[in-house]
């Protein structure tokens, strides 16, 4: 379930009270059922980018994808998405991206060695 936000459609986000259902799959899980190789992981989800790496640590942990993921929405992903990427595959170089002059676009970046 998603809470809308009417004055700014890209502000939906993940909540158990929500408005908007809709179905949705892990990354894992698609990749399994597709059987195809992902070879790049972007997220900018509104604070749920750690539940969605979760969804994705087997095939992190399989293909190492690079990886683009937001890390500003929540006051700790700032330090909490590296420190579970690293988690899944230590041997990805991690690096920090900062893309406009106010807190928002900050995001980790991460690519196998």
């Amino acid at each position: 379930k998603f809470e809308s936000c009417q004055e700014n459609s890209m502000q939906h986000q993940v909540s158990e009270t929500g408005d908007i259902q809709i179905q949705v799959t892990s990354i894992d899980e698609f990749s399994s059922e597709k059987n195809i190789k992902i070879d790049l992981i972007k997220m900018d989800i509104e604070g749920s980018e750690i539940e969605a790496l979760l969804g994705a640590r087997q095939t992190i942990r399989k293909f190492k994808p690079r990886l683009q993921i937001c890390s500003y929405h929540k006051f700790d992903d700032l330090w909490e998405i590296p420190i579970l990427i690293k988690k899944l595959s230590p041997d990805y170089l991690l690096y920090l991206g900062h893309h406009t002059q106010n807190i928002f676009e900050t995001i980790v970046y991460a690519k196998s060695s």
